[in-house]
């Protein structure tokens, strides 16, 4: 008789129960038994295990499910693509940086009231300092009518390095700033009411981090979120959220857009094109050109009466 069962876990015959590392797990009708210590990380649902796809998924510690299929294909030569991306987590990417990814508020600054329902986060892209992802929350606060907007600071380590994250994200790896992103959204989601979504807007490789926290976190939940993306380095399928739009200019103004061109004919029915401003600059990358600013305020203004 081996005490090793269910997914190679130790069985209690005493109470019937595995123990997993992390959570006690009820074979018998098939609930975990304790909450999860990451929260929402792998969704509300104690009846879910591996996200019901143990083929794709294993979870060896009971926190949450990851795929297998990348670690797999290494050992293949020439080996086919799966028809499903999987997300892989590259947490110690920025590991010895000086500069850190974190989140933020504005709830400190008192030209900013707090939302009473909903909440705006905002995600910014490359080659962005602190300080400046800081203005672009306040640019939409005040686009916003004055209301707080939380923030996730994907934190720049250099013109080059962060065209290598960039690129490892638009191969579905996960940076830390990832990990921020279902910190927040778990935080809202833990405390506001079950009908009521989430405004994320992205700008430039804000838009690949969104499309790969969105890509494994809990379908329940992310059917909860709008995304606005701003001149996105990705598009994002619509099934992966409750509504998303993509703001675009002319592919000779701003090329960004222009680099996930796949992503782009695929979600071509959700991405809008706008008139270049006559005051934006040449190079119409920027979140805060004039070219997005009335688009940003019909998107917020959305939202609004969406909640209210």
């Amino acid at each position: 008789f081996s005490p090793w069962q269910h997914c190679g876990k130790r069985f209690d015959p005493a109470t019937s129960l595995l123990h997993f590392p992390k959570r006690v797990y009820d074979p018998s009708i098939c609930r975990w038994m304790t909450p999860d210590p990451f929260r929402f990380e792998d969704g509300l649902n104690l009846y879910a295990y591996v996200h019901n796809n143990p083929l794709l998924y294993v979870d060896p510690y009971g926190l949450f499910g990851t795929s297998f299929f990348h670690a797999l294909k290494e050992f293949g030569f020439g080996a086919q693509r799966s028809r499903v991306n999987g997300i892989t987590f590259y947490d110690d990417f920025e590991k010895g940086c000086a500069n850190q990814s974190r989140t933020y508020d504005l709830s400190h600054e008192k030209d900013f009231k707090p939302l009473s329902r909903g909440r705006i986060l905002f995600i910014n892209g490359i080659d962005t300092s602190f300080k400046c992802a800081q203005n672009h929350a306040r640019y939409i606060g005040r686009l916003a009518g004055g209301y707080q907007v939380h923030g996730v600071y994907n934190a720049t380590h250099g013109k080059f390095a962060d065209a290598i994250e960039y690129l490892r994200n638009r191969n579905y790896c996960a940076t830390p700033p990832v990990r921020l992103l279902h910190h927040q959204w778990n935080a809202f989601f833990s405390r506001s009411d079950p009908e009521v979504p989430l405004l994320q807007i992205c700008h430039s490789q804000g838009a690949v981090l969104v499309r790969n926290a969105l890509m494994c976190y809990p379908q329940e939940l992310r059917k909860r979120i709008v995304v606005a993306a701003v001149a996105p380095g990705a598009y994002i399928d619509k099934h992966l959220c409750k509504e998303v739009t993509h703001y675009v200019t002319k592919w000779n103004r701003d090329v960004v857009p222009c680099l996930d061109f796949r992503g782009r004919i695929g979600n071509r029915r959700h991405v809008v094109a706008l008139k270049p401003h006559k005051h934006s600059p040449w190079f119409d990358h920027d979140f805060q050109s004039p070219t997005y600013k009335g688009a940003m305020s019909k998107e917020i203004q959305k939202y609004f009466d969406d909640i209210n």
